[in-house]
């Protein structure tokens, strides 16, 4: 019986957990950011590993549009490397179909036997593959660069800053941003000179403990235990980093103190 009385208290919280969206807003201010794009707002989606929120992903949807944002990043995973069948990611893609929409692909797309058509199909409803490129996005006399990296089956940082090195349209002078899955390159992108990364892959250390000694999450892949990236901002020598919680879950199967969040980043001019 005890038993039974414990499951029936540990179902609402870890429905809630699991099931309930939160909400992020940070604004982020730059010297260098254009005054064009003064009060520019970005949301940021990542490591979905299709996990339903509602009939058509109804609820999460309804979340990103009343944040009307002017554009979306998604970071990757939006699909598990054993995913067979699209509908899930497709969904939601078509639900935001008039929202610009930039995506990098992680390491779950990366090790999906579908990924090209995948892909395809991720382009025929006009999302940007940014995967190892460069887009600029223009407003008013102004533009800022926004790049990709594609997620990397093999774990070396080192390989991270030899695909940064290909992007050819990357200067200081301009602002830029880059979208990257995994965040544990930080370093290897502060050295490169990017302005802003958005990054996800660390499902926020999926486990969180609910004390301020514990500022991170308890296990993140390629970080380990204690990691340093999970969630939030980080910044360092003028560079600025935002890690989402992300929204689903892949191997492990619960979040614990660590709801699923949609991140909504307002740029400014200093």
């Amino acid at each position: 019986m005890k038993k039974r009385y414990l499951f029936l208290l540990l179902f609402p919280f870890l429905f809630y957990e699991n099931k309930s969206i939160s909400i992020s807003e940070h604004e982020l201010y730059f010297k260098k950011l254009p005054k064009d794009f003064d009060n520019f707002k970005i949301v940021h989606l990542s490591d979905i590993h299709d996990t339903m929120f509602g009939k058509n992903q109804k609820r999460l949807i309804e979340k990103v549009k009343n944040l009307n944002p002017d554009i979306i990043f998604i970071t990757g995973d939006i699909i598990n490397r054993n995913t067979e069948n699209f509908k899930k990611a497709f969904d939601l893609l078509d639900g935001l179909k008039n929202f610009n929409i930039l995506y990098v692909t992680g390491n779950h797309e990366a090790d999906n036997n579908r990924r090209n058509e995948f892909l395809q199909e991720l382009k025929k409803r006009n999302v940007f593959v940014l995967d190892g490129k460069t887009l600029d996005i223009k407003k008013g006399d102004s533009k800022i660069t926004v790049c990709g990296l594609r997620s990397l089956l093999k774990n070396k940082n080192s390989l991270y800053k030899e695909k940064l090195n290909e992007f050819e349209k990357i200067s200081k002078d301009n602002f830029t941003i880059l979208l990257s899955h995994r965040p544990d390159a930080f370093f290897e992108f502060v050295e490169k000179g990017m302005d802003l990364i958005f990054s996800g892959h660390a499902h926020g250390g999926q486990i969180r403990i609910p004390h301020t000694r514990f500022k991170n999450g308890v296990f993140a892949p390629n970080q380990g235990f204690m990691p340093m990236f999970t969630n939030g901002v980080y910044q360092k020598d003028g560079t600025k980093m935002v890690v989402s919680r992300g929204i689903g879950k892949s191997v492990c199967p619960l979040r614990i103190f660590n709801r699923p969040e949609i991140i909504k980043i307002v740029l400014r001019n200093e």
